[in-house]
């Protein structure tokens, strides 16, 4: 999908690299949110029913459909990648053979930098988030990155989830038309363009920089 689309400096498609990075990201999501971790129960509980259910008996064939949509099935706005100062000290991020909340966050973060310091545009679209955000995780090191997984795995969140029938719909997509499944990609894509109001605290605190340029 993004192949096909010609984009410019900061637009242009992404590498196969990066698309065999963020589905192999989606596939281990996945994989996570159909274990028996207490961490994706509790992440469960945001999506449909019928989405839980069919999470819990995903074929690796269904799996690996809906890893390759071109967006990350987690969410990460929620997370704070603002001056992170946290000491990831001895922590691990591979436990075990099933993949963890923290290390998906990590290996997202992790992308998403990447893509921010060469491709802008698709961090932005990639994680559903805005342009400040991928300034400050941008300058942030590898033990920062770690730091924020180990924090903040709990701020993780599926992609979409107030959406009815989206989950559901992902998660046919082996099932489906290629133009039914390329239909559903394509509106997963634009609501990862739909973001949040920006909070009144940093409103009222950008209003106050930009009110002190002025005066000065």
């Amino acid at each position: 999908m993004w192949q096909s689309v010609g984009w410019d400096m900061t637009y242009k498609a992404l590498k196969d690299n990066d698309l065999r990075h963020l589905a192999a990201i989606n596939r281990s999501y996945l994989e996570f949110l159909g274990s028996n971790d207490r961490h994706a129960a509790r992440q469960l509980e945001r999506l449909e029913p019928t989405a839980r259910e069919m999470l819990r008996r995903l074929t690796p064939e269904q799996r690996g459909e809906a890893a390759s949509s071109p967006f990350l099935l987690c969410s990460v706005r929620a997370v704070d990648v603002g001056g992170s100062a946290a000491d990831p000290g001895s922590f691990e991020l591979f436990r075990g053979a099933a993949p963890s909340v923290e290390l998906v966050l990590y290996m997202s973060l992790s992308l998403l930098r990447r893509l921010a310091w060469r491709r802008p545009f698709a961090a932005r679209l990639l994680g559903g988030v805005d342009a400040a955000w991928c300034d400050e995780l941008a300058g942030l090191d590898e033990p920062a990155l770690a730091a924020i997984a180990h924090a903040q795995a709990a701020r993780l969140r599926p992609v979409h989830a107030a959406v009815a029938g989206f989950w559901p719909e992902l998660l046919r997509c082996a099932e489906l038309v290629p133009l039914r499944r390329r239909a559903v990609r394509a509106a997963g894509l634009q609501l990862q363009q739909r973001l949040p109001a920006t909070p009144p605290l940093r409103a009222a605190a950008s209003r106050l920089q930009a009110s002190r340029r002025r005066s000065g």
